[in-house]
């Protein structure tokens, strides 16, 4: 018998061969690059390097190398548009990235000691910045928000729990924000627990084209909200937490806007009425919108029972993917159990706190099908005896 072919790496074109890398991973790369020179020149090129993730947790013990070692990783990334230092960034590990990669579009630098020094390198140098995430980024100050300015093509800002932003600078720097961002299409401003109705009134005037928007609302009352949906046409998803001052007069007026909506989360609305919240989702049955919502949270809206369940299933329920009613005391297995079978394609159900479900909800999954992958996240220490969280899915029926 013939011999069966061998075909080799070396009879792969160069093209070809750097599609085949193309789909590795950083891990990968380095690992290709230790085979052979040809392999550790092709592993190398700059089209391979365009978006990476660094773990620098180990960084203290072997700091003098650590820096090394991304200055050589920065010089090898002229084309980098995506740089992701979470956690365990600084401004020395940030630099050479801003030396040399000044193509970047994304950086995500959440959670990380980056001061302003590190801003201002990323903003002088990497002008094409389109997405920056600073969340939890505790070093920087409204000075920060200010360099912003000379990003003209950002889009995507989050600035989410930032300490900075004290009760008593909240309003200034969203002045800022609106000030140096008018293009911006997405702003996380959680956690800004000093942000009042003047201040979100000069960030909506100033970033009109937002589409989607998170904000605080501990310090927020129903006058926000004709301005909001007066000045964002484009919004599509909206989260405001802690709106323990919005009462039905605000929800009646957001019901306006809230025919355009994809996503909506109003947690801890404890002045709300069953049916004021009902309202946002009423203008879809009546003008039968083509817009649906899929992502729903209405957490720890005490007042929530069957209007606003009914509301919400008739004008969304086959749309809906994620739903969030956690610590919503007042709902019993007769509000589920009407999600739950008009809501075909959830994909998450948060309950927890309802400890008024006795489990009779859920027999309804017994007869879902296989692909839907319901998983209801529920606190039924009545019905089960446990005393945690509970997980029923298709695979765990089961239990059910």
């Amino acid at each position: 018998m013939p011999s069966a072919r061998v075909t080799t790496f070396d009879a792969v074109s160069p093209h070809l061969f750097l599609r085949i890398l193309s789909t590795l991973s950083p891990q990968d790369l380095c690992g290709c690059a230790c085979v052979s020179r040809a392999w550790r020149s092709q592993a190398l090129d700059p089209s391979l390097w365009t978006d990476i993730r660094l773990d620098l947790s180990r960084r203290a013990k072997y700091p003098g190398s650590c820096l090394e070692a991304l200055e050589r990783l920065a010089a090898r990334c002229p084309l980098l548009t995506r740089l992701d230092l979470s956690c365990d960034a600084n401004d020395f590990y940030l630099e050479p990235f801003t030396r040399y990669c000044g193509h970047m579009r994304q950086a995500v630098l959440r959670f990380s000691d980056v001061t302003d020094d590190g801003v201002n390198l990323l903003v002088s140098n990497c002008s094409q910045i389109e997405a920056l995430d600073l969340q939890s980024c505790h070093y920087i100050t409204k000075s920060s928000l200010r360099l912003l300015i000379e990003l003209p093509n950002l889009r995507v800002l989050n600035l989410a729990h930032c300490r900075m932003v004290s009760v008593g600078e909240a309003d200034g720097a969203a002045v800022a924000i609106a000030c140096a961002c008018p293009s911006l299409r997405h702003l996380d401003v959680d956690g800004w627990e000093g942000l009042t109705d003047s201040g979100c009134e000069a960030l909506f005037q100033g970033c009109p084209a937002l589409v989607t928007l998170c904000l605080d609302g501990a310090s927020l009352t129903d006058a926000c909200i004709p301005p909001l949906v007066e000045t964002l046409h484009d919004l599509k998803k909206l989260s405001i937490s802690f709106c323990e001052e919005l009462t039905d007069v605000g929800i009646a007026h957001l019901a306006r806007r809230s025919v355009h909506l994809t996503s909506i989360r109003l947690r801890k609305g404890i002045q709300l009425s069953d049916a004021g919240i009902a309202k946002i989702f009423e203008p879809r049955q009546r003008e039968q919108h083509e817009v649906r919502l899929h992502h729903v949270d209405i957490s720890e809206c005490h007042a929530l029972q069957m209007l606003t369940l009914s509301a919400l299933v008739s004008a969304s329920g086959y749309a809906l993917r994620d739903v969030n009613l956690a610590w919503c005391w007042q709902l019993r297995d007769a509000e589920i159990t009407l999600l739950l079978e008009g809501s075909p394609r959830l994909e998450l159900l948060d309950l927890t706190g309802l400890e008024e479900l006795t489990g009779k909800a859920f027999r309804c999954l017994q007869e879902t099908d296989e692909g839907s992958c319901m998983a209801a996240i529920c606190n039924i220490r009545k019905y089960l005896g446990l005393g945690g969280q509970y997980t029923a899915g298709c695979s765990d029926r089961g239990r059910t």
